[in-house]
């Protein structure tokens, strides 16, 4: 996953099919007998993204007005039929997918403006809009606009949301969202005293998905 300087936006470059380094003791992975060596210039200003699929396949589930669970019953679909490229016809979640993505990278360092479109949302004319026009166009700000919009992506205002219901945000998290996301108020707004753990911002009166996995992300640029 590269963002191509030259031509403003992200691009996928495919590599020769490999089986998970994990799955094999160390010195099998050293010999390369399975793995093969791809070498790839990198002009100036290009920026290489390594992550796990924990940011991909980032999932959210899908709800009734009544902010109930429901499945996706697009009309004009067969079930298992794909919809919008995160999900199929008949399931309960949707993923945050490489079109997002790409959407938020393309966004951030074309410092841009970006809009986040849930599909089967309880509120369906929520608008939820970033504003990355006063990014620097950075590598931290594109990681860091990755794992906030991934945060407000699984999140959710249940009208009957109370105080007993919590979400822990990093404050990194935190600090970019109330600069760039234009809803921060309505989502974040009832922000609790933590004495415990200083590491993690808490807000009531809200609901999230669980996280499907750890989000690791690096990004290389060429200077």
């Amino acid at each position: 996953h590269l963002f191509d300087q030259g031509l403003g936006r992200m691009k996928a470059i495919d590599l020769p099919d490999a089986p998970a380094a994990g799955v094999f003791d160390s010195d099998l992975v050293e010999l390369k007998a399975a793995f093969k060596q791809v070498s790839y210039p990198l002009n100036s200003g290009d920026t290489l993204f390594l992550f796990t699929d924990g940011i991909e396949e980032a999932q959210r589930t899908f709800r009734n007005s009544l902010f109930q669970p429901v499945t996706c019953q697009e009309p004009g679909l067969a079930d298992n039929e794909e919809h919008g490229g995160t999900h199929s016809r008949g399931s309960g979640k949707e993923e945050l997918g490489i079109p997002r993505i790409y959407g938020i990278l393309d966004s951030v360092f074309n410092r841009q403006g970006y809009r986040l479109e849930k599909y089967h949302n309880p509120l369906p004319a929520e608008e939820l809009s970033f504003d990355f026009t006063t990014c620097e166009g950075s590598v931290a700000e594109a990681v860091l606009a990755l794992v906030s919009v991934e945060k407000v992506f699984r999140i959710y205002p249940d009208p009957g949301a109370g105080s007993d219901d919590r979400v822990l945000v990093d404050p990194k998290i935190d600090a970019f969202l109330q600069k760039h996301f234009r809803e921060y108020s309505r989502y974040f707004g009832h922000r609790m005293e933590n004495e415990e753990a200083v590491d993690q911002v808490i807000f009531s009166h809200l609901k999230e998905d669980e996280q499907y996995d750890d989000l690791t992300i690096l990004a290389l640029r060429k200077r």
